[in-house]
């Protein structure tokens, strides 16, 4: 609950290629039980580029009946140029999505864009994330998934079976969706709203639908 009730609304990675930057907004989360009690503060991250390394970490899961590998593409900033002391270290991407091609080649994306003038998309038709935010609980239950939410009756039309399996399953499933997507809806409802320093915002220079020409 920490981790999801009043959290910043964004907490973005900004690479800036004219200037070889990296910006990042963050909360500085303390551990341990006694961490709960203390503020996360808030925390503008500047770094450069040149002190940046990339590293994909694979992790091998066990679930009991089964085994895979978990990836993740980590960044690891050092002092200096001449300090190779890990000062920091962050993540990039849903480790859900991530798989052993994928996290290669999100880092060659990133590179690219940084290192040799690359697209800020991978391709000319890669849609930009959804950023859309549930304006209701009821939306928020939709987000979860079926068989709730605004497109109820639009699932009964589109996938008649999919959704009756869902409501025979119902009574085993209607707590766990309700508490699911009730934390949704409470998640959005107490997040805190996140502005740039004017600093940054004058380096980084106006936006252009988040893909303005260095940025």
């Amino acid at each position: 609950m920490r981790w999801e009730l009043f959290r910043p609304n964004d907490e973005p990675t900004i690479f800036d290629r004219k200037r070889r930057k990296v910006y990042r907004i963050s909360r500085e989360a303390k551990s341990g039980f006694k961490g709960l009690l203390q503020r996360w503060p808030l925390q503008v991250l500047e770094y450069d580029w040149d002190l940046v390394e990339a590293e994909h970490r694979a992790t091998l899961v066990t679930t009991g009946s089964t085994a895979y590998r978990q990836h993740e593409l980590w960044f690891l900033v050092k002092q200096s140029a001449t300090d190779s002391t890990v000062i920091d270290t962050f993540r990039i991407g849903n480790v859900m999505a991530m798989s052993d091609g994928i996290t290669d080649g999100v880092w060659e994306h990133i590179r690219r864009f940084m290192e040799e003038g690359g697209p800020h998309l991978p391709g000319p038709d890669e849609p930009l994330a959804d950023r859309t935010v549930p304006q209701s609980w009821w939306e928020s239950m939709g987000a979860i998934g079926l068989p709730f939410g605004p497109k109820y009756l639009h699932w009964w039309k589109t996938s008649p079976m999919i959704t009756l399996m869902h409501h025979l399953v119902l009574p085993l499933t209607l707590p766990m969706s309700l508490l699911w997507g009730t934390g949704n809806w409470l998640s959005y409802k107490t997040q805190v709203p996140v502005t740039w320093p004017d600093e940054v915002l004058a380096a980084l220079g106006p936006v252009q639908r988040g893909m303005s020409e260095n940025r």
